[in-house]
């Protein structure tokens, strides 16, 4: 079996345990640009089908924003995971994203002379 070596710096000596006020993670929390990044990242996955972020206004963009920071969060307790997701959800529907209870989306109307191709008269 093979033991992976600890730096020896951060724990004690016999119990193995982390030192009080030294991080038990020495490379930290995700910075600032990278939160961003992934949040930026989820609303592109979001809204790829509706033709990315620019199809959306500007409010819509502020609450996928909102709803991605959500989803990002690390809570402990169950009550809170399912608040998340039920706000994230509502968010979601709000911009028109999820078809939510099985109603179908309104189809774009399209004429029917663009449809077959002629011009008009």
């Amino acid at each position: 079996m093979q033991v992976a070596p600890q730096d020896r710096g951060q724990v004690t000596g016999q119990d193995g345990r982390f030192l009080k006020g030294r991080s038990g993670n020495p490379a930290g929390g995700l910075s600032r640009a990278a939160k961003l990044a992934r949040r930026d990242a989820l609303i592109a996955e979001w809204t790829k089908d509706i033709g990315g972020e620019g199809a959306l206004t500007a409010p819509e963009r502020d609450l996928l924003r909102k709803a991605a920071e959500l989803m990002q969060l690390r809570t402990t307790r169950a009550e809170d995971q399912v608040r998340i997701a039920n706000s994230v959800s509502k968010i979601l529907a709000q911009v028109g994203l999820v078809n939510r209870r099985g109603k179908q989306r309104e189809p774009e109307h399209v004429p029917l002379r663009d449809r077959l191709g002629g011009g008009g008269v």
